[in-house]
């Protein structure tokens, strides 16, 4: 906005000098009254136009800063453990991601880790799989198996990077079957952390949704 004064001052110091320089040409007062009003009103011209300017300014940084809150997306993993059948320590984990903002969510990154050990990455086309399963091919469902004593037949999703998650959209993350007593169950489950960063749809604030365990 210094540009603006600036420039009214300039103005002012310009019609200033002219009037001095009227007045010593012998000009009437008429004549130097009415290049001061000029002044006048060519300064207050100068001060509210930058005002509007700034005022605009303000207004469409206020919207946009509306519009980005309106849109904000909330990624929560949604835990269920529950028996898969009475008299038994088979017991069923399933977890779950949603969004529960207001509005879609770019996922960016994910880190998928089990007792420490990189169970997968997703992000900047990086992938990482720990372990080989017997045939020999690098399968993270497996490899979550191994390390966590679940029963064959994991059901797990892997979320690219740049996948877009709608509002009040879930992902089933993974859903296991492990045979322990309740206890062990609990600390098994409790070596599963993920951590999964993503942006909202103007992709100017990173955000994180973390798993640790129940």
């Amino acid at each position: 906005m210094d540009e603006y004064w600036n420039l009214a001052s300039a103005v002012g110091q310009s019609i200033y000098i002219n009037s001095d320089l009227l007045a010593s040409r012998g000009a009437d007062w008429w004549t130097i009254s009415g290049v001061f009003f000029s002044t006048v009103t060519a300064i207050a011209g100068v001060i509210i136009a930058a005002k509007s300017h700034y005022l605009s300014r303000d207004e469409a940084i206020k919207t946009r800063e509306h519009h980005r809150l309106s849109a904000k997306p909330l990624l929560q993993f949604q835990h269920e453990n529950r028996l898969a059948q009475q008299g038994s320590n088979r017991r069923i984990f399933s977890l779950k991601l949603a969004n529960d903002g207001l509005g879609p969510a770019m996922v960016k990154n994910i880190k998928f880790n089990v007792d420490g050990h990189p169970i997968y990455r997703q992000g900047n086309r990086d992938e990482n799989v720990l372990i080989a399963d017997n045939k020999g091919e690098k399968d993270y469902t497996y490899a979550i198996q191994e390390f966590l004593g679940a029963e064959p037949g994991v059901n797990s999703t892997i979320i690219p990077a740049n996948r877009l998650i709608k509002v009040n959209e879930e992902i089933l993350v993974l859903h296991m079957v492990i045979d322990k007593p309740f206890a062990e169950y609990m600390k098994t489950i409790g070596l599963i952390e993920i951590e999964i960063t993503y942006t909202g749809i103007y992709e100017d604030e990173e955000y994180t949704a973390p798993y640790k365990g129940v």
